[in-house]
This record gives C-alpha cells, structure tokens and sequence, in this order.
C-alpha cells in the first residue's frame, strides 16, 4: 500500500493490520525516500519498502517474495 492515502495513511494501516493478525504481510510503496518513513513502515510492521517508480518485474519479485 502507498503511504499517502485518504484517510489513513500506509503506515497506520500497516500498524493496525499487523495488530488484528500478526501473521499478515505489509508491504509500502511510495515516493518518499525519505530514511524516516523507511524506519517507521518497519517499525510498523511493514516487509518491506518499495520507492516509487519502480518496475513491474521488481514489484512482482518483492511481493511474490513474501508470499507464503
């Protein structure tokens, strides 16, 4: 999920998503590189971190990577 959305942003989700399962699997996209975002995605829960624009191969590959 991205980390700007409407309403709640991706980070928050990501938090409240790893609260009602704990075995779910968050992954961000966005445009932010910042390091500060990075940390709190993970902190929150997140797999992983994808910054945008990224390529369909290497999206496929990061998220088919954390299929279970």
């Amino acid at each position: 999920m991205n980390v700007r959305m409407p309403v709640l942003d991706g980070i928050g989700a990501s938090e409240d998503i790893i609260e009602y399962d704990a075995d779910a699997t968050t992954v961000i996209c966005s445009g932010n590189r910042q390091d500060e975002k990075l940390k709190a995605a993970v902190a929150a829960g997140a797999v992983d971190y994808l910054t945008k624009p990224f390529q369909r191969a290497g999206f496929l590959e990061v998220v088919t990577s954390h299929l279970k």
